[in-house]
């Protein structure tokens, strides 16, 4: 186990270093392109897109990047609805499946590297809508516990998990995806582990799956 985890921060600091020359060629035809652009909105509107993705995506990076380094996280008090919702529309691509939030006991504040945390996120929320594939709902609360602990749990309406599979679908390179790698959940686990958090899943097949995170008191 812990070479597959050595192994994977390898893997993922050689994939984010990779990745940055294709997307500075995408950046630099961006470029190109807009100044090739006659004044055509709609043609501007995707352009803008392809410039936002690709700064976001450059974010993560270099934040994943130094956290294979040993730096530390830069949290700061984030409102979970924004992320939440900016992580939603990164991930829902066809649009058939809705997010509900809400927090008990009233909406709060949460301490979190706001980058990486909506990468936990979007890790989720794509598990989610790829386990519902004729679309549902994606349920995220929010609980501040009566010994400061927060408690977030993500519930979809999907497939759900196996019980045999339950306790090892955090472990690296572990997936019954036809196409998955098995890299997604084991990143949620990385970084909520670097938040000073756990990450568990609850599931009953054919019931869909709550994954839960548990925060330390801020």
């Amino acid at each position: 186990k812990q070479e597959k985890i050595a192994s994977f921060g390898q893997v993922s600091s050689n994939i984010a270093h990779e990745l940055r020359n294709p997307m500075a060629a995408i950046r630099n035809s961006t470029y190109f392109l807009r100044l090739k652009n006659k004044g055509d909105s709609k043609t501007s509107h995707h352009l803008e897109v392809i410039d936002r993705e690709l700064s976001r995506s450059d974010d993560v990076i270099q934040r994943l990047l130094e956290i294979t380094k040993g730096e530390t996280l830069r949290k700061q008090p984030t409102d979970l609805r924004e992320l939440a919702k900016d992580a939603m529309t990164y991930s829902n691509i066809t649009g058939n499946v809705n997010l509900a939030l809400s927090f008990k006991p009233q909406f709060f504040k949460v301490n979190l590297d706001r980058i990486l945390f909506r990468q936990v996120l979007c890790n989720l929320f794509l598990n989610a809508i790829q386990a519902m594939p004729e679309g549902g709902e994606i349920a995220l609360v929010a609980s501040k516990l009566d010994n400061g602990q927060v408690l977030i749990s993500v519930s979809d309406q999907g497939i759900g998990i196996k019980q045999k599979d339950i306790k090892k679908v955090f472990d690296p390179l572990f997936t019954k995806k036809k196409d998955g790698v098995g890299l997604g959940l084991s990143l949620c686990r990385e970084l909520i582990t670097r938040h000073g958090g756990t990450i568990s899943a609850k599931s009953e097949e054919n019931q869909g799956a709550t994954i839960e995170i548990l925060l330390p008191e801020e």
